[in-house]
C-alpha cells in the first residue's frame, strides 16, 4: 500500500509500480497537510496500476500534481507572511497579479518555458491605463516599476525551485537597464522653503523635521522609541528586519515625542509632503524620501565614513550607501550645511 516519508524536510510518496517494483516520487511539498492530500493521488494511482487500467506515470515522465499558477501564488504569499515586511508582501502580490493577468490563473506552474519570458516582458512594458484626469490612454508602468514587478516575479520562481514545485527556472529574468541618477536630496534653501510652506501645519512640519534629522524611512517613525539616554532611538521592524539604533539631537527630543504620539499614516505624510513641496515651488522629483537622502548626504559630509553612514541608514549593503559618495563633495558643501538642521 502506498505510503509517504519525509526526507530532508520534503515529503516523498512510495508505491508499487509495474511488476510490483517500489517507486518513489516527490510530493513537492514540505507541508504535511498538502502531502497527505497528494498521497491520495498516489494511492489511487497504485490501485489503477494493480488492476491494469493505467500505466506507471514515471515511465511517461508525467507529474502527480499540476499545480496552477493561482494556487502556487497563494501558497507562496502565505509562506512569506511572517518573513518579510507587509510593504514587500504587497509588492509581491502586485507583481504576481500581473503574472496571472498575463498568463492566466490556470496555467500550470511547471508549464512555463523559455519563450514565455518575451510574453512576460511584452505584457509588462505594453500594459496601458486610462489617465483619470486627462482621459488619455498611457503606459501603465514606468521602467522602475517594471523592475519592481520583475523582482517579485523572480523571487516567486526561485521559491518554486527551492520548494521543488519546478525542477529549474524556466527562464532568466533580467531587469531593465535604467540610467542611474544622483539621489534627490534637498539643499538648505529648499528645506527652508518647505518648512515655511508648512508653518501653518505644525504637526506635519515637525514630522518633516524629525525625518530630516534622523534619516528614518516614512514607515519607521511609528516603530521607534526613545532610549533612556535621551540621545538615541531604537527602530524595530525595519525594512531589513533588524533593529537599529540611531542618534537624535537632544534638542529635538520633545518634538519627537509629540510627533510620536500623533504619528499620521505614512500615506498621509507622503501626500502632505507633495502638497507643501508644490506650495514651496520645489521640483516634482523632490519627494518625502528626499528628507532621508538629505540626512544621508549631511551625515556623509560630516563624518566621511561610508560604513558609519550605512549603519545609521540601515542599508543592507555598503554598495547602496555609496550612491552618496558619487556626488562631488565640493558641490555638497556649497548647498548643504552640516549643522543647519533645525529649521
Amino acid at each position: 500500500m502506498a505510503y509517504m516519508r519525509k526526507v530532508k524536510n520534503r515529503y516523498y510518496g512510495y508505491y508499487k509500480g509495474e511488476g510490483g517494483k517500489e517507486k518513489c516520487v516527490s510530493l513537492k511539498t514540505s507541508s504535511l497537510t498538502l502531502a497527505k492530500q497528494r498521497l491520495k493521488n498516489v494511492e489511487e494511482l497504485e490501485y489503477q496500476i494493480k488492476i491494469g487500467i493505467t500505466e506507471d506515470p514515471l515511465a511517461k515522465r508525467t507529474s502527480f500534481a499540476r499545480n496552477t499558477l493561482s494556487d502556487m501564488v497563494s501558497l507562496f504569499l502565505k509562506s512569506q507572511e511572517n518573513l518579510i515586511q507587509r510593504s514587500t508582501l504587497q509588492r509581491y502580490k502586485d507583481a504576481l497579479n500581473e503574472l496571472i493577468r498575463i498568463f492566466g490563473k490556470d496555467k500550470p506552474i511547471d508549464s512555463f518555458v523559455k519563450s514565455d519570458n518575451a510574453i512576460l516582458m511584452k505584457g509588462l512594458l505594453h500594459a496601458e491605463r486610462v489617465n483619470p484626469k486627462s482621459g488619455k490612454i498611457e503606459t501603465r508602468f514606468t521602467p522602475t516599476t517594471v523592475n519592481i514587478l520583475l523582482r517579485g516575479i523572480r523571487r516567486f520562481f526561485n521559491w518554486a525551485v527551492e520548494e521543488e514545485y519546478i525542477d529549474k527556472l524556466p527562464f532568466r529574468i533580467k531587469l531593465l537597464k535604467i540610467d542611474k541618477s544622483h539621489p534627490k536630496f534637498m539643499t538648505d534653501d529648499e528645506v527652508k522653503q518647505l518648512m515655511k510652506a508648512a508653518e501653518d501645519k505644525p504637526l506635519m512640519r515637525d514630522v518633516f523635521l524629525i525625518h530630516l534629522n534622523t534619516g528614518m524611512r516614512v514607515s519607521e517613525l511609528k516603530n521607534s522609541e526613545l532610549l533612556p539616554d535621551g540621545e538615541h532611538l531604537r527602530i524595530t521592524n525595519t525594512k531589513g528586519r533588524q533593529d537599529r539604533i540611531i542618534p537624535i539631537d537632544p534638542e529635538l527630543v520633545d518634538t519627537y515625542l509629540k510627533v510620536k504620539e500623533n504619528v499620521p499614516h505614512k500615506c498621509t505624510v507622503s501626500h502632505q509632503f507633495k502638497v507643501f513641496a508644490q506650495k514651496a515651488g520645489l521640483s516634482n522629483d523632490i519627494t518625502f524620501h528626499s528628507l532621508r537622502h538629505t540626512f544621508a548626504v549631511r551625515h556623509w559630509i560630516e563624518h566621511r565614513d561610508i560604513n558609519l553612514t550605512k549603519q545609521v541608514l540601515g542599508h543592507s549593503s555598503v554598495v547602496v550607501t555609496e550612491i552618496y559618495t558619487k556626488i562631488p563633495i565640493d558641490y555638497l558643501k556649497n548647498v548643504i550645511s552640516i549643522r543647519n538642521n533645525h529649521h
